[in-house]
């Protein structure tokens, strides 16, 4: 063995010293970089090969393996095929980048006519592309294309400007020169890149079948590897997002058999769980054993939060949702290396509360904690976000309903039961004030110690205990409790605005925020109360936000109106939710026949029960053409000749403004905009047509100045005298002529 190796080094030695020699005499006898005779090319060519192109290309492959090596992947989406090119991560690779440049420019220089200075180029762009200079990059991709290129080097450039224009965004020059590639005679490694960016391309159009396609031709090509694991992977994941559960089996055993790193492994035999039979009780049966196994292992201890999720997808698929909700708690709960996961397993909490099980104030909470932690690059965010403050309105108003009617049963009972109801809600109170207390001193504990949730702004929200909050334990689910410490809040602290360190009035430094919760200190000029003295005040204010006379009655009645006609707006038009819109307008019109939503919510209610194909319809539609002949609601029925076609029309117009109004909420009031005025072009004899014509205003408020606001304003005055919401447009108008005087 050792006499063999020293063969082989004598012989390299030799092979080197020929090659040197061989080398000078070539250079004295072809020096000029454009020498066109036998000697001189076959002198460029080896030159330009072993020299500064050789070193080129072999800083490049060690850099993008740098890149490969530190990625941070996201296995809760489908992995991107290429990993993500930005500066953050390429300036890592920066220094090397402009040396193989510099090195290929060398060999192009020096070595014109040799058969390498193509793929120098492709070097360069490359190099070019890394240090996101897309624009150069795609001319130096361009400019290997020449018809005198050699085809390996001209197809690898071609591939390279079909991945730079999917970066770019430029689908359709990618498309373009996809189709340009289909057609040439490529090699087997040109084949394997053309597949695979195409592929690319389509998943940056979220085309998944057609990306599945095209790599299941890729992957005869690939070389047994990471790179291959990985790409079967995300073979699996497409699979699974369309349903086609063995595909998605078959690929995640085939990222096991690829040499995948230890983290790339674990998620593929997790997702190969997922994709269990469930109709058979013995997989299911084994797959809960291996996911307890996995819990077990102590090498998977930084993937603990994402066991406890896996476990809790594997029981939705099942339709259990209480073991689900469960171990998504126990997820949030658990220590993990992946701070986002905590927020993925908040929006799985906050999509099983929102639909099937339609728990919309828990929902909220979920969506609140999901929010604070989520990607804003996450496919769904502008629609997680939407739901957000959607519901944050939904919950308002039902807090809203539930605390007047806590607060009106309240004021009908007589003294002795009321006097005795109020002490059992201050005790029950102060039992949860201690146990709150109690739970803040371990957490601050926990924290000092090094505990679980470093981050304390992403903590659980109250919601998060398991089940549905008893009111009777929970304090923030009895709103009358919560009525009374409003008042109490506002007695002894006046109206603060809600920020960090409210209770100071410098607030330069940022204290701990456990320490500043437990060890608040009064004002200085306000006394200390006596536990009596303190109970006493705060029945006082309990029954102060009670509504005993008859103003405060009218008040409490106007609150609940308003809230009512709102939630049915919310469960119609935002929430889909048309049974529990009518149950909510009908209950709307019992309490308050003479409501001033009546019109608006008998045209709602004809609307519903028209798409339910429910004959109610025509019971509404009489009664708004009889009481309110002349509103605009009764207006657009009559002006409709053909009444299948106005149905359509309205359905589609409330799509529509459904799809407008959800852009306002988010802030994105551009787009909000155009979609307002093209709805109002599509839809000019809509039952919403009024409903298009406010928000139009509330828009130009936001997007341009005072005097078109003020126009907007006094044009629906004009336009709509009988709106329901005339007197605050009104109201708005008058506010803003003060405004602009007073400037």
């Amino acid at each position: 063995m050792v006499c063999f190796k020293e063969v082989i080094l004598k012989n390299r030695s030799i092979s080197y010293i020929a090659r040197a020699a061989c080398l000078g005499w070539l250079g004295l006898a072809a020096c000029s970089p454009h020498s066109v005779g036998p000697v001189g090319k076959a002198y460029h060519n080896l030159a330009a090969r072993d020299n500064a192109f050789f070193l080129a290309r072999l800083r490049m492959k060690e850099a993008e393996k740098t890149l490969f090596d530190a990625r941070r992947e996201d296995y809760n989406q489908i992995l991107p095929l290429y990993v993500a090119v930005d500066s953050a991560r390429t300036g890592a690779v920066r220094t090397v980048m402009d040396d193989c440049i510099k090195k290929a420019s060398i060999a192009i220089k020096w070595h014109a006519n040799s058969k390498w200075v193509d793929d120098c180029y492709v070097v360069i762009g490359k190099a070019r592309f890394y240090l996101i200079d897309f624009p150069n990059a795609v001319e130096t991709f361009k400019y290997v294309n020449r018809p005198e290129s050699a085809n390996g080097a001209k197809y690898e450039a071609l591939n390279w400007l079909l991945y730079t224009y999917t970066e770019k965004e430029e689908y359709d020059n990618a498309f373009a020169v996809a189709d340009y590639l289909r057609r040439q005679p490529l090699d087997e490694n040109n084949k394997r890149d053309f597949y695979f960016n195409k592929a690319y391309l389509h998943q940056r159009k979220r085309e998944y079948k057609y990306t599945a396609a095209i790599l299941e031709l890729t992957m005869p090509l690939m070389k047994k590897g990471e790179h291959k694991a990985r790409t079967h992977f995300i073979l699996g994941q497409i699979h699974q997002s369309l349903g086609k559960r063995k595909e998605a089996y078959r690929h995640y055993r085939a990222a096991l058999k690829n040499r995948p790193n230890y983290e790339l492994s674990f998620y593929a035999r997790l997702n190969q769980l997922q994709m269990t039979d469930l109709a058979d009780g013995k997989n299911v049966r084994k797959a809960g054993a291996y996911f307890r196994k996995l819990l077990k292992d102590t090498k998977n201890a930084d993937y603990t939060d994402k066991i406890y999720y896996e476990m809790a997808l594997f029981e939705l698929e099942q339709k259990n949702y209480e073991k689900a909700i469960g171990y998504l708690q126990q997820s949030v709960r658990a220590p993990g290396k992946n701070a986002v996961q905590k927020a993925y397993s908040y929006l799985k909490l906050a999509s099983i509360h929102y639909d099937p099980l339609k728990k919309y104030s828990l929902a909220k909470s979920y969506y609140d904690s999901t929010i604070t932690g989520l990607p804003k690059d996450f496919p769904d965010y502008p629609s997680v976000a939407q739901k957000q403050k959607i519901l944050g309105k939904f919950v308002e108003q039902l807090n809203v309903i539930q605390t007047e009617d806590s607060l009106q049963r309240l004021a009908r009972m007589d003294t002795a039961t009321l006097t005795t109801y109020l002490d059992g809600v201050l005790e029950r109170e102060e039992a949860q004030r201690a146990a709150q207390a109690a739970a803040e001193k371990r957490l601050a504990r926990s924290q000092q110690a090094g505990a679980e949730l470093t981050n304390p702004f992403f903590q659980p929200n109250p919601a998060i205990g398991g089940g549905t909050p008893n009111a009777e334990r929970f304090y923030f689910y009895n709103t009358a409790a919560v009525s009374v410490g409003k008042s109490d809040f506002a007695r002894k602290w006046g109206n603060r605005p809600l920020e960090d360190n409210w209770r100071r009035s410098k607030k330069e430094a940022t204290p701990n925020f456990v320490d500043d919760t437990l060890n608040a200190a009064p004002q200085p000029n306000q006394p200390v109360l006596s536990r009596e003295e303190e109970r006493k005040a705060r029945k006082a204010a309990f029954l102060g936000s009670i509504p005993f006379s008859d103003s405060a009655r009218a008040a409490s009645d106007r609150r609940l109106e308003n809230a009512h006609y709102e939630l049915g707006k919310i469960y119609d038009l935002q929430l889909g939710e048309p049974e529990n819109a009518i149950h909510t307008f009908d209950t709307l019109l019992a309490r308050f026949p003479d409501t001033e939503h009546k019109p608006e919510v008998y045209y709602f209610l004809y609307l519903i029960y028209d798409a339910m194909q429910d004959a109610r319809r025509n019971e509404y539609e009489a009664k708004l053409l009889s009481e309110y002949p002349t509103s605009t609601f009764a207006r657009l029925i009559k002006s409709s000749g053909n009444a299948d076609e106005m149905n359509e029309n309205d359905n589609r117009a409330k799509e529509a403004y459904a799809q407008a109004y959800g852009l306002y909420e988010t802030g994105n009031y551009a787009e909000a905009a155009a979609a307002v005025e093209q709805a109002r072009s599509s839809f000019p004899k809509s039952a919403i047509e009024e409903k298009f014509a406010l928000l139009r205003v509330f828009l130009v408020g936001k997007t341009q100045p005072l005097a078109a606001y003020q126009k907007a304003l006094n044009d629906f005055v004009q336009a709509y005298p009988a709106s329901p919401a005339l007197p605050r447009v009104q109201e708005l108008l008058r506010a803003s002529e003060a405004f602009s005087m007073n400037k």
